[in-house]
Order: C-alpha cells, then sequence, then structure tokens
C-alpha cells in the first residue's frame, strides 16, 4: 500500500542523524521503523467498523507475541479517506500518524491533497508537527499537548473496538 512506503520513508528521512535521544533511549522514528520492519512477522486482527465514517472503515491490530505494536485504521469517507498508525513499545503509545486524504470529486478516489500529521509522546512531552504540500510545521506547545490527548483518547477507543474481536495484552 502507498501509505505503507510512506510511512516507511518519513520514518527514514526522519532517522537520519538522530539514532537516540539525548537520554540515550532509542529514538521514536527508529522504533517504528523497527516494527514496520518485523510487521510481517506479526499477528493481525482486522474488524470491519461500521457507523463510524459515511462508508466505513477498517482497523487492524499488530501483535509481537502477545503485545500490540501498531494499530492502523482506514476511514472511508465520500470526499476522501484518512488513514491512521499507532505505534506501542513497552510503555504505551508513543508516536501517530495521521493521513488525511481529499479526493479530486465524490467518491473518486482520486486524491488531490494529503495532509500528514505525526505525533511524538514521551513520558508527559508531546511533540507533534503537519505537513502538507511538502512543507513541514511545528505545533505550538498547547496545540501539541490538545494532540497528544486526542490520539490517546483514539487510540484507547481503537483497542477497545480490537478488544471485542479478541483479547490481547495492551501495553
Amino acid at each position: 500500500m502507498a501509505i505503507s512506503r510512506s510511512i516507511a520513508l518519513v520514518a527514514s528521512v526522519l532517522l537520519v542523524g538522530c539514532p537516540s535521544t539525548p537520554t540515550g533511549r532509542i529514538a521514536p522514528e527508529h522504533q517504528v521503523a523497527a516494527i514496520e520492519h518485523r510487521l510481517r512477522a506479526m499477528r493481525s486482527d482486522t474488524v470491519d467498523v461500521f457507523g463510524m465514517s459515511s462508508q466505513g472503515a477498517q482497523v487492524a491490530g499488530h501483535f509481537e507475541h502477545d503485545s500490540l505494536r501498531r494499530i492502523s485504521g482506514v476511514w472511508f469517507g465520500e470526499i476522501g479517506r484518512n488513514e491512521e498508525r499507532y505505534y506501542f513499545n513497552a510503555q504505551g503509545l508513543f508516536f501517530v500518524q495521521e493521513v488525511a486524504l481529499e479526493y479530486d470529486s465524490l467518491l473518486s478516489g482520486r486524491v488531490v491533497r494529503a495532509e500528514t500529521t505525526i505525533t511524538v509522546l514521551q513520558d508527559t512531552v508531546a511533540s507533534a508537527w503537519r505537513m502538507t504540500g511538502g512543507r513541514r510545521s511545528i505545533l505550538p506547545h498547547s496545540e501539541a499537548a490538545d494532540q497528544a490527548r486526542r490520539v490517546r483518547t483514539w487510540a484507547d477507543t481503537l483497542r477497545f473496538l480490537l478488544r471485542q474481536r479478541s483479547p490481547y495484552d495492551a501495553p
């Protein structure tokens, strides 16, 4: 899928020159790349979701052993779709990528505009930025904090949906 390639591309671009954080932890972007690399070996559970978007949605949980490592969701609409990836490590949710794709006309599927929002969660600090048309803008601290609260709440909702399908050991 093109979005999976874009995640790998975004992660690889972000990786250059940042093998670890100043505290010696593995950089979140490296953790994302490692999860993506191991994805094919992971167990997946997929849930079709109705009533949360005009054209339906699909949510997939990817598990390494019994630990949730990634949730991916695609939300279909008449004028576009949203694709989301939530990454988990032993401490919990640490990285989110949301891509909003806008179609050129109703139900066409031809994308004319894409906006990507990246949220990185480390301890109690969040950073976030948006990329539209090749331009990157860093969100102010208060907006990044709001974004972090929103993605944490939404990740909990998605984990609940997946739990209805099969129980797992989520962080």
